[in-house]
């Protein structure tokens, strides 16, 4: 049915191909890891991939996995509230391979000492104290 991941935005979500099928995976939940697999998630995907789709057949598997994540879904790219010589890069919500270019340029930057060409105040690691 597909040869290569494909991403619908407006419902959250993606579809992949595996061998056993398709895997649709995309809900984000912030909960503890002594929480149970919240079943609205599930329903969810399985609604959406039944309208991308139109599946004849109902999923086969659930699957949940712990990402680490923060409430404000923006990384830490700071320094270290310790020590200046100490630098941050971390948090990237799934996505950092995705960012690790500009995230790199950053960081070069902030090492060399040189203000980066993006605003990374949002991105301070004391913006949760």
């Amino acid at each position: 049915m597909l040869s290569r991941p494909v991403g619908w935005a407006e419902a959250g979500l993606y579809a992949t191909p595996m061998n056993e099928g398709l895997r649709f995976a995309g809900t984000v939940e912030i909960a503890g890891l002594s929480n149970k697999m919240n079943p609205r998630n599930i329903q969810h995907l399985n609604s959406k991939a039944h309208q991308m789709f139109a599946l004849d057949e109902e999923h086969s598997s659930d699957w949940l996995g712990f990402r680490p994540t923060f409430p404000d879904s923006l990384p830490v790219i700071d320094h270290s509230p310790e020590s200046n010589q100490i630098l941050f890069a971390f948090g990237h919500q799934h996505i950092g391979l995705t960012l690790a270019g500009v995230t790199g340029r950053i960081i070069a930057d902030l090492a060399l000492g040189v203000t980066p060409d993006v605003d990374i105040s949002a991105f301070s690691a004391k913006r949760f104290e």
